[in-house]
């Protein structure tokens, strides 16, 4: 049986690598601050809304005549 040498072909180079790396591990990050940063949008929205300040036909929400 005669036994060949396969070369395995590079997909991508060193700093191709590097950079995929930096962006899977920005994606992971980003992922981790969705939740804290919802949390905070909420919170926000909720003040926001607290005391009526922003219901309908309110003077800070009619419109201009």
């Amino acid at each position: 049986m005669d036994e060949r040498e396969f070369k395995q072909l590079k997909l991508f180079n060193t700093t191709e690598k590097q950079e995929f790396e930096r962006n899977i591990n920005s994606l992971k990050a980003r992922v981790e601050q969705i939740p804290v940063e919802i949390e905070r949008e909420v919170a926000a929205i909720q003040a926001k809304f607290a005391n009526g300040r922003y219901l309908p036909n309110s003077p800070e929400t009619s419109p201009l005549i």
